[in-house]
Formats: C-alpha cells, structure tokens, sequence
C-alpha cells in the first residue's frame, strides 16, 4: 500500500516537473498520468481488499465497506468540485502538484496503520507467474463463487462505459448543458452516499449475495430506463438510483468477497478478475464507439441494459448453483 503511494508520488512529481512551464498539458502527460493511474489503481484496491480482510473481523466487513463507500462518494465529490475551480484559477502544473502531496500523505497515513505483518510461510514472495497461476486455479477451483463474482463485476465495466456514454446523452439526447451533467454527479454520488447508510441495515435482513443481484437489477432497470427518458428532471431521479444501485452492489459485493475468500488468495483472485474486467472494458468501448453513429445514445443505453440484465440471470444462475452445492456437502456431512 505504500509503495503503490509512493510509485503514485514520484510519477506525479515528473509530470509536474515537465509541465511546471507549460500553460496547457502536452497530450503526452495526460496519456501518461491516465497510465499510472490506472497502475496505482490495480495494485491499490487488490491490495486494499487483502489488507483491510486481514486487519478486521469478518462481523466488522458490512460496516466496514460501507464507511469506505461514503468516505469515497464524499472524496470524489470534493475533488471533483476542487478541481473544477483549480483548472480556472491555476495551472496544470499546479493541480498535479497537489495531487503529489495527497499521494504523499497517503503514503504516511499507510505507514502509520498499527500493523503485525503475516508470518513468512503465509507470505511467500513467489514469481508474477506463479500468483497469476494460483489465481486461475483457484477461479476453476471454486467456479461458481468465481463466476458470480465476474457476472457482478460487469456493472462496474457499465459504469466506465456510462462515463463514455452520458456526457454524449445529455448533450445530444437531453439537448442539455454541462451544469446537468455537473449535477448527474452530484446526485449519483448522493445516492451512492445513500447506499453506504442503508446497506448495513438491509444486510440484516436480506442475504448479502441476494442483495448483489437486486442492487445488479436496480441499476439495469435504471439504464433501461434511459431509453424511455425523455427530460432532464427524469434523469436526475435515475441519476440518483443508479448512484445507490452500483454502490450498493460495490459495499454488498466486497463484504460477500471477503467472507468467502480466504486472506491468502483474495488479492490474487480479485487482480485477475480486474486484469478480466479491462480487457472486457476494451472490447466493449470499443463496441459502443460503433453502436452510437448507428443508433445513437438510447440504442447504446439499450444494449448495455440487455447486457446488464444478462448479468442478474448469470448471478442469479451462480448463486443458485452456489446454494445447491453447499446443501449437497452439507447433506453428505462434508
């Protein structure tokens, strides 16, 4: 975790570094501050999901989870607001510079985390190769955990998606400004805020698998209602469920990971599924790029929701095979 901070740190700083003269970014640094975003991201959130699996009690997860999501929701408000002003006040240069310091104090609030590292045999040092292969055994191992967790991390590609698709959906379809995609934002957020506050309490009443698939199904529902959509008020109360819909999957979703896979493997098993998902999200970017001409942003909208609903019945279709084989071990005293 810290050197994923400090690897954020020393890139950001060559960016500034380049750009500290310049009134306007070169493309060149904005292709390689997306690179090593990403790259911090992939290793940050694997890693996070092992270390906070390993710092708590399992009965601490749900909460857990959701204090992150609310944390997040309101970080990527302020930031986003932030930003906003910082691009009209300042430089680039500049903007970077701040993002080195908050990388920087990432990486000291990490170090400063009280914590016993895990004995030597349980933390073997093993080639990039060999991770990946134990990954992929245990995927065949445990193919219906695995395969409820690909089908419920689709939405997550829809969301990436939906960043293409929605700015193009507001201004051509809604004939609106940037302010109503500003305030998209915002209440997508809101309702992802929302989410974090009430999962906990539906936890105790509906089984947190179940609850993956219905917030999967309330978010399809909300796409598919995007083709009917026809006003800018409509689409802020979707804007509102949708935020509430990805991130009540997000909190029930990583709660669920973590009561299932073991300390040892959820960070290799969560990196190979994320390595899965990009390759995935390429595709399907690439698709869209060529479904919008023909059918514009609602025919768009329409195949994502299609899809989307194709992964409710593929969770739905692992969790049931996933019931069925426990009540069979159970029942052979296994």
């Amino acid at each position: 975790m810290v050197l994923a901070e400090v690897f954020g740190l020393l890139c950001t700083l060559v960016i500034v570094f380049v750009e500290w003269e310049h009134t306007q970014p070169a493309v060149v640094s904005l292709v390689a501050m997306l690179l090593f975003s990403s790259m911090v991201y992939s290793v940050h959130f694997p890693t996070r999901f092992a270390f906070t699996q390993e710092l708590f009690e399992p009965h601490q997860y749900q909460r857990l989870n959701s204090l992150l999501e609310i944390q997040g929701q309101i970080a990527f408000m302020v930031a986003g607001a932030l930003g906003g002003v910082l691009v009209e006040v300042t430089t680039f240069a500049n903007v970077m510079l701040i993002d080195a310091i908050t990388f920087g104090l990432g990486a000291l609030f990490f170090a400063a985390i009280p914590y016993q590292p895990v004995l030597k045999t349980l933390a073997e040092v093993k080639p990039v190769w060999q991770n990946v292969k134990e990954g992929i055994s245990f995927i065949k191992t445990y193919r219906h955990t695995t395969s409820f967790f690909v089908y419920t991390m689709l939405p997550f590609i829809a969301v990436l998606i939906g960043m293409y698709l929605v700015p193009i959906y507001v201004a051509k379809t809604l004939k609106a400004d940037a302010l109503v995609y500003g305030w998209h934002e915002v209440i997508w957020s809101v309702g992802a805020i929302i989410a974090g506050l009430t999962i906990p309490i539906l936890t105790t009443r509906v089984q947190g698998r179940v609850l993956v698939i219905w917030s999967v199904l309330l978010y399809s529902m909300c796409v598919l209602a995007l083709v009917l959509n026809t006003s800018v008020g409509g689409f802020l109360i979707i804007s509102l469920l949708m935020g509430w819909g990805n991130a009540g999957r997000r909190v029930a979703r990583a709660t669920v990971m973590m009561e299932s896979i073991d300390n040892r493997m959820i960070g290799r098993m969560n990196s190979t599924l994320m390595s899965f998902g990009k390759l995935l999200q390429v595709f399907l970017v690439y698709g869209f790029t060529l479904v919008i001409p023909v059918w514009g942003t609602k025919g768009a909208f329409a195949v994502l929701g299609v899809l989307l609903l194709f992964t409710c019945w593929g969770a739905w279709q692992s969790n049931k095979c996933f019931v069925s084989s426990i009540s069979t071990k159970v029942a052979a005293g296994d």
